[in-house]
């Protein structure tokens, strides 16, 4: 499967301030802790696949201090910042599309990562292959083709999913369907706007389009906080600029291996 790095190399320099500042990138942290709490309770061994800078996963890393950690990416420099983030986390440059597992673990998380690849479906199908049955994976994805903007192009998107597509993908996988509901979807007409200017613009400039006032983050995050309590309690929003899918591993029948081993032929990061 091809892949590309997901950004430019100079938004990995980039990202670490804009991620902690932006309400966005906040909000997303919160409602995957959220998922975990709600579908995988009792997880021990979790791995962010795509890793990036590591904001979810220091998210996750101080939210559930039990789990033990480990984050795939296949961009050096982004496994540098992560592990300068989460040092307590095992990290392994590997791609999406070989990882060097096999049933190993409790969840796997791909958040924001399935729209960079040619081949999604082959990436969920290595989601499914690296957790151990009755485990389950995390996925968030930007959706709607229609808000396809300098974002997109920018962090060199092969798509924005359709809605339920990426549920159908996930079942196609042999994964059943736990939860799926779009998200950013009270502030999509603020977002449909930005968006679809950017199409027009020559240069577009991540750092410019994160680059919001304090008042007005916070502003967001409110908005965002009261969307994310009507999905905690079961409302499942039709629209959104992105996705949330949760979904689950069907268990072994009685008496089947329920956990694999580790292949260690994979790269380890640990600078």
């Amino acid at each position: 499967m091809a892949s590309r790095a997901p950004y430019a190399d100079e938004a990995f320099e980039l990202l670490p301030e804009l991620e902690e500042r932006s309400a966005w990138f906040r909000s997303r942290n919160e409602l995957v802790k959220w998922a975990l709490r709600r579908y995988f309770p009792n997880a021990r061994r979790l791995v962010d696949v795509g890793c990036g800078t590591g904001f979810v996963l220091a998210g996750i890393s101080r939210g559930f201090p039990q789990l033990e950690l480990t984050a795939v990416d296949r961009a050096p420099r982004a496994l540098e910042i992560a592990r300068s983030r989460v040092p307590s986390a095992r990290f392994e440059c590997a791609d999406v599309s070989s990882l060097p597992y096999d049933a190993v673990f409790d969840v796997a998380c791909a958040l924001d990562v399935l729209e960079h690849l040619d081949d999604d479906d082959a990436a969920i199908a290595e989601l499914r292959r690296v957790v151990v049955p009755g485990g389950g994976v995390v996925l968030t994805a930007p959706q709607h083709p229609w808000l396809w903007g300098g974002m997109d192009e920018y962090a060199q998107h092969r798509r924005r999913y359709r809605r339920r597509e990426l549920s159908r993908k996930v079942r196609k996988v042999g994964l059943e369907l736990r939860r799926e509901t779009s998200f950013v979807s009270l502030p999509l007409p603020a977002l449909a706007v930005t968006r679809l200017r950017s199409r027009w613009r020559a240069d577009y400039d991540l750092a410019a389009d994160l680059a919001r006032s304090p008042r007005l983050e916070r502003a967001l995050g409110g908005v965002l906080a009261l969307e994310r309590r009507s999905i905690e309690l079961g409302v499942s929003w039709p629209f959104g600029g992105s996705v949330l899918v949760v979904a689950t591993r069907p268990r072994r029948r009685v008496g089947d291996d329920s956990r694999g081993k580790a292949d260690r032929q994979g790269t380890s990061w640990n600078p």
